[in-house]
């Protein structure tokens, strides 16, 4: 069973609201895997979780990330300190990293 899945129909609403919508799946146990669904990182997430990477830091940056574009889905995934507390919400802040996303870029001489 998967906690804190939404529907079609709601995804659809938070994908017109936010663009595009990102999930993020914890397996609990066998039967339970824990849902959360976050909008887009803003420039603001995306500068400090920048910071943070080029620091080698992984879970501070998806912490931030977590915290600040989790829009819905199970609470257990939603961080209310802004510090993860539990294994659940460290699993989900390290994939919330991948969400440090840039596109392929070429730098060269013209």
């Amino acid at each position: 069973m998967k906690t804190g899945e939404y529907t079609p129909e709601h995804i659809a609403q938070l994908k017109e609201q936010y663009g595009e919508l990102f999930t993020i799946e914890v397996k609990v146990s066998d039967d339970d895997t824990a849902v959360a669904y976050l909008k887009p990182a803003d420039r603001n997430v995306m500068a400090y979780a920048l910071q943070r990477v080029a620091k080698d830091q992984m879970l501070e940056p998806g912490e931030f990330i977590l915290k600040n574009c989790f829009v819905g889905g199970d609470d257990r995934l939603r961080l209310t300190t802004g510090q993860a507390e539990n294994k659940l919400q460290i699993s989900a802040a390290l994939a919330a990293v991948g969400l440090v996303q840039t596109l392929e870029t070429i730098v060269k001489n013209a």
